[in-house]
Parts: structure tokens; C-alpha cells; sequence
């Protein structure tokens, strides 16, 4: 039905009309046999819909996420060593076919997409990917043996015009002992992974970078379970050489030992600690409206804690001002009634309206301006328009 259906919309549209809404969804999102009604959303989401659900692939099936400018998806698998690639073979514009784009790596757990290759970080190496070929830029991001990979961009983010590939390390243990010149760090190499440069320091959990207006961005996580220090989870812009804090300093001038904050660089934005962002994408398409201008992010969060957080996707504007703006965009309560539209984003988790069990991993845009969403346990969402042809 859902392909009769199709053929029978576009039999009734004049050429033209066809041609300038090519780009769009054919159906209204409540016809489209992908659109969802959980989790909760409000009118700044016009459509909420399911790429993929694959529950028998495991909690990390689909992690990190990179898009090509053809709309091809791609997803890390970092148990199984695999990337993923997942294509549209229906036609109605989501890549929901999966096959293996890469195997064999060594726990491939954050992509970037740049330039006709995908480039993906694994627990110590860093790798190029081409439909052809799988080269190994970077054999040993450390000489630690503890060293894990974080986030990975490409692209211009300096003074000059020069793309690079930047690398986050994380940090090997909350209270523990370590070379903080090899751990919780961002790196730079070029793009044939030479040239090694270290970029800024003071990272406890950078899951993942992004390169906007030539500026360079960075999620980290704070330890859960701070009670006296309720915002401490970051997003932060990279500065040359800074210094972010970890071990000695979280959040907005938390000290963890005495004077641990002195010389450190601020985060540009804090979140409720526990939160665990994990994803992030700027979004400079004006296709949806509400979004244009903000940051994206997926937060993770965490269940070990008294009260649940997290487990959101968030948007930051305004970073002009002297307190950009945080918001949730899912879930969020869309009723008109004031017994609904009043329950926290905590609170429609629990209820089961919201993303929870399940922990947002990533979040991408694409060049349409859709936006893709993974999930744990096997899952990947899209946010796209209502379709703009009339009935």
C-alpha cells in the first residue's frame, strides 16, 4: 500500500509541483507508515519517524552516526568491530537497507564524514574509509595502553584553511593517577594522519566533536553522582592549548581538590550532571524552522543516580548572549491541557513517553536538513517536515 499509494500522489501532481518538492516526503506525516506517535513531541518537531528497529542486533547495533551528502547513513557498531551503511531502497527517502560498509576494526566508535570518505576513530586507531578501501591513518592515538577514542571531526577549524582530522582521547578513570597530556584530550593530525598536534587538554568523557563557522566543539561528561554539583555536564568551544578543567575541575568553576578551577577554561554551557551528552550537530539548514541555529545533542543520561535525566534530545541557542538558551525537544508534552504540558522531560520518561529505557547515542543532519537520531538497542529515528503538497 504504502508504495501504491506513493505512485498514485505523484500521478495527480503537475510536473512542476513535482519537481520543487522532490526533496520533500510525498505523505503528510500521519499517512506515512514510518511516523511514530511515541516518543512525545510538540509542534517544533513536525515529524518523528523510524528508520530502522532492529532489537536483535544488541544495546550498541547502531551508535555514531555520519551522513553523506547523497543520504547515505552510516552507523557504528563497535562490539562487533563494523560500520554499517544503510541506503533507501523503498523510496521514500530513509535509509532503512543495512549492509557492511567496513569490518575488522578495532572497536569503531565515533565517524565523521568528509570530503567522499568516512573517517572513524576506534579504541586507539584512527581509520579513512572509502567504499573501496580502509586504510589506517593512526595505529596508536596514545602510547597508554588505557587510552580510549572519543568524538571525530574533519575540517577546517583555525586560523588557516587547512582541514585536519581532530580526535578526542578520554580520560582512563574518575580518581585515579595519569598522564593528562595523553588522556582527556583533543588531537590534530593531517589528513593523511601525520603531523600529531595536541589541541587542548582537561576532558573527562569528549564522546563527540563538531566544526561550525571554523570553530571547533566538544561534549563531556562530568562523574555522576556529584549531589552538591547539580550542573556539571558541558558543551564547550575549543580554544588553542586551553585547559578544560578534569580532574581538577568540572562544570561552571566546580572545584573537585582546593583551588582546582584556577587557570581552567569555562564551559560555554552546563547541563544537570548525569545528563552524559554524547552527540552533537549544528543546524544551519532553514528547512525546519524551530531548530535553524541551534546546536543539537543527545543526552545520554544515567540510571545510577536518584533522580533520572538525560535521556533527551536538547537544543542550545543563543550563543551571543550571556546565557544561551537550553531547551528539550524530545520528549516534551504537546497537549494543550495543563495536566499534561506541565510534566518535566523526567517525568514522561518514566511514564514511558520519552526515549527512556533507551539512551540516545547520536545525532546527524543531513544536507536536506533531516535530522537522524540513534538509539540504543538497535533503533534510529528522523526528524523531517510535514509535506508541503495539497490534498
Amino acid at each position: 500500500m504504502k508504495h501504491a499509494l506513493s505512485i498514485a500522489i505523484l500521478v495527480c501532481l503537475c510536473t512542476p509541483v513535482y519537481i520543487a518538492l522532490a526533496q520533500l516526503p510525498e505523505l503528510p506525516c500521519y499517512y506515512r507508515p514510518t511516523s511514530l506517535d511515541k516518543p512525545w513531541v510538540n509542534a517544533e518537531i513536525p515529524c518523528i519517524e523510524e528508520v530502522i528497529n532492529l532489537p536483535e542486533a544488541g544495546e550498541l547495533a547502531f551508535t555514531s552516526l555520519a551522513v553523506s551528502p547523497e543520504n547515505d547513513l552510516f552507523a557504528a557498531r563497535p562490539l562487533s568491530g563494523q560500520i554499517m551503511r544503510l541506503t533507501d531502497t523503498d523510496g521514500d527517502g530513509l535509509p532503512e537497507t543495512v549492509d557492511i560498509y567496513a569490518g575488522n576494526l578495532d572497536r569503531p566508535n565515533s565517524l565523521s564524514y568528509y570530503d567522499g570518505a568516512l573517517y572513524a576513530a576506534g579504541r586507539n586507531s584512527l581509520y579513512r574509509i572509502t567504499s573501496t578501501s580502509v586504510e589506517t591513518l593512526v595505529e596508536a592515538l596514545s602510547s597508554e595502553p588505557l587510552a580510549w577514542s572519543g568524538g571525530v571531526a574533519v575540517g577546517v577549524a583555525g586560523l588557516d584553511d587547512a582541514p585536519r582530522i581532530y580526535v578526542a582521547l578520554g580520560s582512563p578513570c574518575d580518581n585515579c593517577d595519569y598522564d593528562t597530556r595523553q588522556h582527556g584530550v583533543i588531537l590534530s593530525y593531517a589528513l593523511d594522519g601525520s603531523d600529531r598536534q595536541l589541541v587542548a587538554s582537561g576532558f573527562r568523557q569528549p564522546s563527540d566533536l563538531a566544526i561550525h563557522d571554523r570553530e571547533l566543539w566538544v561534549v563531556d561528561s562530568a562523574p555522576p553522582g556529584l549531589i552538591d554539583m547539580p550542573f556539571a555536564d558541558e558543551l564547550n568551544r575549543v580554544t588553542g592549548s586551553a585547559d578544560f578543567g578534569f580532574p581538577t575541575c568540572v562544570g561552571q568553576d566546580h572545584p573537585l581538590i582546593e583551588n582546582g578551577c584556577e587557570s581552567k577554561t569555562p564551559p560555554m554551557v552546563v547541563f544537570p550532571t548525569g545528563s552524559q551528552p554524547l552527540g552533537i550537530a549544528f543546524y544551519d539548514v532553514d528547512l525546519i524552522a524551530s531548530f535553524q541555529g541551534n546546536v543539537l545533542l543527545t543526552m545520554g543520561g544515567t540510571s545510577n543516580q536518584l533522580d533520572l535525566v538525560g535521556y533527551q534530545l536538547a537544543a542550545v541557542r543563543g550563543f551571543d548572549a550571556e546565557h544561551p538558551e537550553t531547551r528539550t525537544l524530545i520528549p516534551v508534552s504537546s497537549s494543550a491541557d495543563p495536566a499534561f504540558a506541565a510534566l518535566s522531560p523526567n517525568i514522561l520518561n518514566w511514564r514511558g513517553v520519552g526515549f527512556y529505557p533507551a539512551r540516545p547515542f547520536d545525532v546527524v543532519v543531513n544536507d536536506l536538513g533531516w535530522v537522524y537520531l540513534s538509539l540504543g538497542g538497535g533503533r534510529i529515528l528522523a526528524l523531517r517536515p510535514q509535506s508541503e503538497v495539497v490534498y
